[in-house]
């Protein structure tokens, strides 16, 4: 289910001039505490992989379907700027950057960041993030939270509630900017009581996962 995008700042344009002048990376960062149906034991590291930047010429990365956000593979894609891109893999833990992405100011870009968490139930959590760009956020390949225009938001807003299914779940990630010279979110896992989620587990490995709703012909 798509969530309404909660109430957050679309930036002007007079702060976009002042930003265009400025050169930020790209950044995506994650933070997700012990919470019934997930490994207590485990430690708080995401596995991620990252594939990037596509070319994202007036926020077109979400207006279609890139190759790269099918069923995860490992093949490499297109950039359509005259290279071949391949997914890298990387760890953070939950205050640290899952990736840090060149990102020229002059133009825009779009990289997804594809992971599996393991949770050992059925269970509802509450998606919070910290955006600043584009952004769309796909579990099991069902589209629980869009922005298509760059929003920059001061602090962590909850974006949307989602199940998540007994055994492995995929998250996948597309984050890019059009107007904004840079782009970052960062997202946190919160339990039914409202407390942050620090223990599961995740890799950036390829798992079975109960795909709903996204036809990908």
């Amino acid at each position: 289910m798509i969530v309404s995008t909660p109430p957050i700042t679309i930036v002007s344009t007079m702060f976009l001039h002042l930003l265009r002048r400025l050169s930020y990376p790209i950044l995506v960062s994650i933070a997700c505490s012990t919470a019934y149906g997930f490994n207590e034991e485990a430690a708080d590291t995401w596995n991620w992989n990252i594939i990037g930047p596509f070319e994202n010429y007036s926020g077109a990365c979400f207006t279609k379907k890139l190759p790269a956000e099918a069923p995860f593979d490992t093949l490499t894609h297109n950039n359509a700027r005259g290279g071949n891109l391949s997914w890298q893999r990387t760890t953070s833990t939950n205050s640290t950057i899952v990736g840090l992405f060149d990102s020229n100011p002059e133009r825009s870009g779009a990289y997804l960041a594809n992971t599996f968490v393991e949770s050992r139930d059925r269970q509802t959590i509450t998606l919070y993030a910290k955006i600043a760009g584009s952004i769309d956020v796909y579990v099991n390949d069902s589209l629980a939270y869009t922005s298509k225009q760059d929003i920059l938001t001061g602090t962590s807003v909850p974006i949307c509630r989602v199940t998540l299914e007994k055994g492995w779940n995929r998250i996948l990630i597309k984050a890019g900017n059009s107007e904004l010279p840079f782009c970052f979110f960062s997202i946190m896992m919160m339990d039914a009581s409202g407390k942050e989620i620090q223990h599961f587990t995740s890799t950036s490995e390829p798992r079975l996962y109960p795909l709903k709703y996204r036809d990908w012909e």
